[in-house]
């Protein structure tokens, strides 16, 4: 939070607990893929054959000011 604290936004409605997961440093690393829209469906069935728990997170938009934005 140091480090990244300023370049990230959270509504007021995102748990807490979703907030401190976001810090945790246990969840850093190679967590995410971004896939061009129309190929984000094929990719997650993709990868849930091939055994890798996935989950659609979000979408890449226009920068607001904020390097992540919780919503």
């Amino acid at each position: 939070r140091e480090h990244f604290g300023e370049g990230v936004h959270a509504r007021a409605t995102v748990d807490a607990a979703l907030l401190d997961l976001m810090y945790d440093p246990q969840t850093s690393g190679g967590l995410l893929c971004f896939v061009a829209p129309d190929d984000a469906e094929t990719a997650l069935q993709l990868l849930r054959a091939a055994g890798v728990a996935v989950v659609d997170i979000g979408q890449a938009v226009a920068p607001t000011g904020h390097v992540i934005e919780l919503a």
